[in-house]
């Protein structure tokens, strides 16, 4: 079994804080799940992500218009 998480942290947290929450997810989800393999870990900004939402439904709404 294969895990794949989108986790978004605070910018705030260190590099430091991000490595052990991730550290921490693995060894949950596999004591959790002894089935599970691989846990990969995607690490975004909050506000980065935020920002990629905001220009998707920019865009999505810019297509809208033009359809209409």
């Amino acid at each position: 079994i294969l895990v794949n998480l989108s986790l978004d942290f605070d910018q705030s947290l260190s590099s430091g804080a991000v490595e052990e929450t991730i550290s921490e997810f693995n060894q949950e989800i596999k004591s959790a799940i002894p089935a599970v393999r691989r846990v990969f870990i995607e690490a975004e900004s909050y506000l980065a992500h935020q920002r990629q939402q905001q220009a998707e439904h920019d865009l999505h709404a810019i297509e809208k218009k033009q359809e209409d």
